[in-house]
């Protein structure tokens, strides 16, 4: 029996190239929003030969996390891949902090009583995560888990600190605190999956030229100008995402858990030296 690769979002472009990566020698378990190109995608990587398990739903589902935790054994090491999620211009400050954050929990928890040794992990984070200046009390209410008024306690924050951003500030800043979680929630996590012989990582992409971020730099978020300031002077491509996420679930990474990875180019390098 082949071992499984869960990939979310794998209809749009860093998901699409995580099946294409790890299609060859794993079973693939996608799951995205109903569409015709994915139904598309999922039929041209079985006329391929892969094996596909597609479900066709939100995230943020419990009917769709169950079918996720459904498809795992609790025997065999599995891999996940998580790229779901939307951009700053794609919804309220609530719908952005769920679907970026709180469904990545869900998911978690879904998954975790089937780890086994060998699992691993990859969600997918943003630089952006890196912009929020040091605010503990942010990690704290995201932390509890327990808490099921954590968003509640946030909107203020979120609200007051993306009236310096300007209009539309709170979805902006409701994009970096959930992208901040996730780094957190790769640190919280490691100790129990390390327990567990399994690993836990994070991706922070840069400006990735996918769909998604096409629409970003069509809206009023400054996505282009820190393209632009990437070091290697150029936009990241989603198999620059897909190769990372490789690395990082092989046995080439077997010591690395527990951390963020930043695939951007060197766009943050570029942008903390010219704050100095």
């Amino acid at each position: 029996m082949r071992p499984k690769v869960i990939i979310t979002g794998a209809g749009g472009g860093m998901g699409r190239a995580c099946a294409r990566i790890y299609g060859n020698a794993y079973d693939l378990v996608l799951v995205d929003l109903a569409s015709p190109s994915f139904e598309s995608f999922v039929e041209e990587l079985r006329n391929d030969g892969c094996v596909v398990e597609a479900f066709a739903g939100d995230v943020t589902s419990e009917a769709i996390l169950s079918q996720i935790g459904d498809t795992l054994d609790g025997r065999t090491p599995f891999k996940l891949i998580h790229t779901a999620g939307i951009g700053p211009s794609q919804g309220d400050r609530q719908t952005i902090m769920d679907i970026n954050y709180f469904a990545v929990e869900r998911l978690l928890q879904v998954i975790e009583p089937k780890l086994v040794a060998g699992s691993s992990a990859v969600l997918i984070a943003s630089m952006a995560g890196y912009m929020l200046p040091p605010m503990p009390e942010i990690a704290k209410v995201l932390a509890d888990r327990h808490d099921e008024g954590r968003l509640e306690k946030l909107e203020p924050v979120i609200v007051e600190m993306g009236r310096d951003i300007g209009p539309a500030g709170d979805q902006a800043m409701a994009y970096v605190v959930s992208k901040f979680g996730v780094h957190r929630l790769v640190e919280w996590r490691a100790a129990d999956w390390g327990a567990k012989g399994a690993r836990i990582n994070s991706i922070s992409p840069g400006v990735i030229m996918t769909p998604m971020t096409r629409r970003e730099m069509a809206s009023s978020f400054n996505a282009k100008e820190h393209g632009d300031a990437a070091a290697l002077g150029r936009l990241g491509a989603a198999m620059d995402i897909a190769l990372a996420a490789q690395f990082l679930t092989s046995d080439a990474a077997a010591y690395v858990t527990g951390i963020d990875l930043r695939v951007d180019g060197g766009s943050l390098a570029v942008e903390r030296t010219r704050a100095m």
